[in-house]
């Protein structure tokens, strides 16, 4: 082979690796404003929620609702945001939230503003799904007609989960949506 094929060759090589290159990224960054653009939609609008039983893993059941449908009606006859917590029984993090954030004094006052609904991720998927829930512990925000707010996601500590829980509070005032106090 001469160095001119060699060099025509490789010049061709070179261009369609970089087309390929470019059409990937364009196709990557297309897939990401879309899925981008259908978070944002999905945040904006009244979940349908599946008419199942969602269990309570670990926690004390006068404080967590183990039915989601129940604790929906609740919230809006009283209306009160709800406050999901998604775990997982093998989660230790989960388990250790439960024991010690939410069973914190300082925490309890507040709670009491919310309808609390424990989730288990994995008897649970389509409402993970929904919600893009992937993690453990993972806290989801929702206001009295479901409409998704804020969400924390890992251990979160006492003093955090008041600060989220105010800011919750807030936004539904801000936004003109009546809170029971």
């Amino acid at each position: 082979m001469t160095f001119n094929k060699i060099m025509r060759r490789n010049c061709v090589l070179f261009y369609f690796l970089t087309t390929l290159s470019l059409i990937l990224c364009i196709s990557g960054i297309v897939r990401y404003e879309r899925n981008k653009k259908n978070a944002v939609e999905s945040s904006q609008k009244t979940l349908n929620l599946p008419n199942s039983a969602f269990s309570v893993a670990f926690s004390d059941p006068s404080v967590f609702y183990d039915n989601f449908v129940d604790a929906t009606k609740l919230a809006r006859q009283q209306e009160k945001p709800m406050l999901l917590l998604f775990t997982a029984k093998n989660c230790a993090y989960s388990k250790q939230m439960l024991e010690t954030t939410f069973q914190s004094d300082a925490v309890k006052p507040f709670l009491q503003r919310f309808i609390l609904v424990n989730v288990d991720i994995n008897q649970h998927r389509k409402l993970c799904r929904q919600l893009n829930v992937e993690a453990t512990p993972t806290i989801q925000f929702l206001s009295a007609q479901s409409v998704p707010l804020q969400r924390v996601n890992g251990i979160t500590k006492p003093e955090e989960l008041i600060a989220c829980m105010n800011s919750t509070l807030q936004t539904i005032t801000a936004s003109g949506i009546r809170v029971a106090r």
